[in-house]
C-alpha cells in the first residue's frame, strides 16, 4: 500500500446508534469497481518525502471482510477508513469490501477533504441487527475538544446508495420499490461520542453518550434507540440546511445515552454546521443530556449495514468534509 499509514487492531464490539458499536471505518471508490484497485501510493512533500508528486488518481486495494483501519496521507486533515464488519463473523454469510482512491500528491478539495470513497456490502436478516459500520473517522490532534471551546462542526457531505454491486457514483438512493422489493435496511450517519472526562470521550464503549445524526434511513426496521416505531416517540424537532431532524431520546444496552437526530427526508446533499444541533441539546438543559463542559473526542460519517433479502447494495460518498472549528482558531 505504499506509503499509506497502516493501523491494523482488533475492533472492539461498540455501541453506535440503534444497536450495538461504532468502530473506525472508511473506504472511498473513484471510478472503480468494488473488487477492483491497484496498489500504491504517492509520497508528498516534507522531510524525507521527496518532491511533491503530480495529482494523478491511486486506486487503492480494496479493504474486503476485515477490521483493517486505513489513514491515508494528506497534506490536510486526516481520516482513518475501515469496511468495520463489526456484528459479522468469518464463515457467516455476508460480505463487505471498502474501496477508496488517493491522490498522489497529497491534496484534495479543501483541507478538510476525505478522500473519496464507496463500500459495497450483502447481509441477509438474522439475529445481528445491524452487521458493519464503514465510516470516515475524522483524526486530528484538536480532538477530544471541550464543547465550550468549539464554535462550529461544518459538514460538506454528497452520497448515494444503489442496489447491486455499482461502479462509480450511481448518483441517487433507494427508490421506494427497491427499498420494498429488497427489503433493505440501512442508513447514512454521522456520529459523536461524548463525555466529561477527556479520556473517556473518545473511547467508544466507554463514553457516556453518543450523539447521531442520520441523513437518511432506508425500511421500515431502521429505527433509533427510542423510538417507539417507524416516527413515533420523538422529543423535539429542528430544521437544518432546509431539512427537518426529529430528536430520539434513549438508552442502550452497554448504559450509554442514545440522542438521533432524524431527517425526515433523505438528505442526499448537506452542507451545514452539525453544531447547531449538539447546542440545542444543550439548551435542554435535561438530566442526562450533554453539558457544555463534556469533552468531544470520537467524529465520524459512514452507514449502517443492517441487511436486505437479496442484492448487494453499494454506498458512495463522493464528498465528505467534516471542519472541526475551535474558539482559538
Amino acid at each position: 500500500m505504499g506509503a499509506l499509514w497502516l493501523l491494523n487492531f482488533v475492533l472492539l464490539a461498540i455501541p453506535i446508534g440503534t444497536t450495538l458499536g461504532v468502530l473506525l471505518g472508511l473506504q472511498a471508490s473513484r471510478e472503480s469497481p468494488l473488487f477492483e484497485g491497484d496498489p500504491g501510493f504517492g509520497s508528498g512533500n516534507g522531510p524525507g518525502r521527496g518532491p511533491l508528486r503530480d495529482n494523478s488518481v491511486t486506486k487503492q486495494d480494496p479493504l474486503c471482510n476485515q477490521n483493517v483501519g486505513v489513514s491515508p496521507l494528506s497534506q490536510g486533515d486526516h481520516y482513518t477508513l475501515n469496511p468495520n464488519p463489526w456484528g459479522w463473523t468469518v464463515g457467516d454469510p455476508g460480505n463487505i469490501c471498502l474501496n477508496y482512491t488517493t491522490f498522489n500528491n497529497e491534496t484534495y478539495a479543501t483541507r478538510h477533504t476525505a478522500p473519496e470513497w464507496s463500500v459495497t456490502w450483502n447481509y441477509r436478516y438474522d439475529d445481528q441487527a445491524v452487521h458493519a459500520f464503514p465510516n470516515a473517522l475524522l483524526a486530528v490532534p484538536s480532538l477530544p475538544a471541550r464543547i465550550s471551546d468549539i464554535r462550529g462542526i461544518g459538514v460538506d457531505l454528497e452520497w448515494s446508495y444503489a442496489v447491486g454491486n455499482v461502479t462509480g457514483d450511481p448518483g441517487t438512493s433507494f427508490s421506494a420499490s427497491e427499498i420494498e422489493e429488497h427489503t433493505i435496511s440501512t442508513n447514512v450517519a454521522l456520529d459523536i461520542f461524548l463525555d466529561s472526562e477527556r479520556d473517556r470521550s473518545s473511547n467508544t464503549t466507554r463514553a457516556s453518550t453518543e450523539i447521531m445524526v442520520w441523513f437518511a434511513r432506508f425500511g421500515q426496521y431502521t429505527l433509533a434507540v427510542g423510538e417507539e416505531s417507524l416516527g413515533v416517540g420523538s422529543v423535539a424537532n429542528k430544521t437544518l440546511d432546509d431539512v427537518v431532524f426529529s430528536l430520539y431520546n434513549g438508552e442502550n444496552q452497554y448504559g450509554q445515552r442514545v440522542l438521533t437526530w432524524v431527517a425526515e427526508e433523505p438528505k442526499e446533499r448537506f452542507n451545514g454546521d452539525i453544531f447547531v444541533l449538539v447546542d440545542e441539546l444543550l439548551s435542554m438543559d435535561r438530566a442526562g443530556f450533554p453539558s457544555s463542559t463534556d469533552y468531544i473526542g470520537y467524529i465520524s460519517v459512514g452507514t449502517e449495514a443492517y441487511a436486505t433479502t437479496d442484492s448487494a447494495l453499494t454506498f458512495h460518498a463522493s464528498n465528505l468534509a467534516i471542519d472541526l472549528q475551535l474558539a482559538d482558531s
